[in-house]
């Protein structure tokens, strides 16, 4: 996890076998990620809950603003 300025965050996930997920965020919102897949999300109260394709992930927005 790297913060570069409030809602802006690049996230590293170890999927296994030595691979990882990044997913960055821009303003607060998760606009890419490292999959060739497309990345989709919806927010419930504090929370992201990320797919890519098979992939699910939910982040916790304290994580992204450090709170």
């Amino acid at each position: 996890m790297i913060r570069s300025g409030p809602g802006n965050a690049g996230v590293w996930i170890a999927i296994g076998d030595g691979e990882e997920r990044q997913i960055l965020f821009e303003a607060g919102v998760p606009v890419t990620s490292s999959a060739r897949a497309s990345m989709s999300y919806e927010k419930r109260a504090d929370l992201f809950l990320i797919s890519v394709d098979d992939e699910h992930y939910e982040i916790p927005e304290a994580l992204i603003y450090g709170d």
